[in-house]
């Protein structure tokens, strides 16, 4: 699943300046990063609209300025924001996308795709439960996540499972739209050898549905005692395709893209972006430093749970202590 990312502090402050003017309905611009590989957006800045901005504004409907478009879309700052691939996204504050808004953003979208053809523009919406995002101009939304001590999924899809009963207990303690979080997770796991492999097992058990495994290696009769799901005939076989066979094994319906190849190569490590959360389960020290480039890069939510490396006297190095929640 790719989609649209906000900061942890981001959001907040986007939420809290949309939401401060209630009842009236308030308009922004937020301006992101799009990435066509993956079609992930990252917010690199919001600006509240001002006062004087607005042609009309109520309870229920707010209209810009043609003027206001105009200027957005032509300074200079958004030309540079533009030339690294940011489009500006107009938001608003009420909960879900109305007749309104349908009808108001024909005229923007037409504007936006004749201004910026390649440009790839959001529309967004915020209430006090949540934020959506779509196409500007049409009916296909977009994930909507907030990234920082917590991930959480900001538009729900209550189309996503979690009502299967396989699941009955850890609905218990999660909720039904906790299970529909991690059910719509995309997840990428770097080295499926003893650690990624065990991982692997759980993560498909816990109703993740959506993998991209990474790692160039094949099975090795000293692999046997640590790989999980390995035999003796597996031997010479590649991991990945142990890794498949056994997601598949726990569940049919999963979908896995499997790379035989080394993630320090820069056309693999693209491959990272767009995923909502990465295990990274090497000993390479080079593959953790890419990863977590793109970690921080991207605001991909990553944990590392390879083998621990400690200093003189018994301390473990603090890069290699992580943790992280999922919410919803």
């Amino acid at each position: 699943m790719s989609g649209l990312r906000f900061s942890w502090p981001a959001y907040r402050r986007a939420s809290a300046d949309l939401l401060a003017s209630a009842p009236l309905e308030s308009c922004g611009v937020a301006y992101s990063v799009h990435d066509p590989h993956t079609d992930t957006w990252l917010v690199d800045d919001v600006e509240t609209v001002a006062a004087s901005a607005y042609e009309h504004r109520d309870e229920v409907s707010a209209t810009l300025r043609p003027a206001f478009i105009v200027e957005v879309a032509t300074c200079p700052r958004a030309g540079t924001k533009r030339r690294a691939g940011a489009y500006p996204s107009v938001r608003q504050s009420h909960p879900r996308f109305s007749a309104v808004d349908d009808a108001g953003e024909v005229a923007l979208a037409g504007y936006l795709r004749r201004r910026a053809p390649k440009g790839e523009h959001l529309a967004l919406v915020f209430s006090q439960v949540g934020c959506r995002a779509r196409r500007i101009g049409t009916a296909q939304e977009v994930p909507v996540w907030q990234v920082g001590q917590r991930l959480v999924l900001l538009s729900s899809d209550k189309s996503a499972e979690g009502g299967d009963v396989r699941y009955d207990r850890q609905v218990r303690a999660f909720g039904a739209d906790g299970q529909r979080a991690i059910s719509s997770l995309k997840v990428g796991v770097v080295g499926v050898g003893g650690t990624g492999s065990v991982m692997l097992q759980q993560l498909t058990r816990l109703g993740v549905r959506d993998f991209v495994l990474i790692d160039p290696d094949v099975v090795e009769t000293t692999n046997l005692n640590r790989l999980a799901g390995a035999g003796p005939s597996d031997v010479g076989t590649s991991k990945i395709a142990v890794a498949e066979r056994e997601i598949h094994a726990c569940s049919s319906a999963s979908r896995v893209r499997g790379l035989r190849a080394d993630v320090v190569d820069a056309n693999i490590a693209a491959e990272l972006v767009g995923l909502d959360f990465v295990f990274l389960c090497t000993d390479s020290h080079a593959s953790r430093a890419v990863v977590c480039h793109i970690a921080y890069q991207y605001l991909v939510p990553t944990i590392d749970i390879g083998h621990e490396h400690y200093r003189p006297g018994g301390r473990s190095h603090p890069h290699h202590r992580a943790r992280a929640n999922v919410g919803s």
